[in-house]
């Protein structure tokens, strides 16, 4: 043993730094992927429950407005999330698809507006957009028109997949939706 120490003195060493290297992250990562407990923003939310019922009533509040096509709403409790989705008709703008959604936060209760975010994706499809598109590509197929009239003819409104397509969101700290994303072929935002 001692001429073992006395020819490897140096790899004894670093091999024991190494081992006590190994363990310092062993113990470090141990502490990372415990388990810390709940959320504590989540430890009463059993009085905020969403019931089915109350979801169903708010998505048949949204279907009897007659510009709305499709409405969901999906209740994430882990992040305290309410996830909306409105599909709304061709005739409706955006400006009147935005005023759905903020009226439609009125259908909560005061509680369930300080104790979730909410987020919006409201749209309007063009149902003539597929048509519209083969035509167009017709078109340059058969020669007639250039590259460069259906590179500017493809922004117009009626070749756009949707009419409008926004995304909006509220903050429990605030009493107004925010709308990003928004895109409107007809440029009325």
């Amino acid at each position: 043993m001692k001429k073992l120490w006395k020819n490897n003195q140096v790899l004894v060493l670093l091999f024991g730094v190494l081992l006590l290297c190994l363990i310092a992250i062993i113990v470090v990562a141990i502490s990372f992927l415990r388990p810390t407990g709940s959320d504590p923003r989540l430890k009463d939310i059993k009085d905020y429950k969403i019931s089915q019922k109350v979801q169903d009533a708010y998505k048949e509040s949204l279907l009897d407005n007659e510009n709305v096509i499709t409405a969901s709403l999906n209740v994430n409790d882990n992040s305290r999330v309410i996830y909306i989705s409105i599909s709304f008709d061709e005739e409706t703008n955006l400006s009147t698809a935005k005023d759905v959604a903020a009226k439609s936060l009125e259908l909560f209760e005061e509680k369930y507006l300080k104790y979730y975010e909410f987020n919006f994706v409201i749209k309007s499809e063009n149902t003539s957009y597929k048509e519209n598109i083969t035509a167009l590509d017709k078109r340059l197929k058969d020669a007639e028109i250039t590259q460069e009239e259906y590179d500017e003819e493809v922004k117009k409104a009626e070749y756009q997949k949707y009419h409008f397509n926004a995304i909006g969101a509220k903050n429990l700290n605030v009493d107004h939706i925010s709308w990003s994303g928004s895109s409107n072929a007809s440029g009325d935002n």
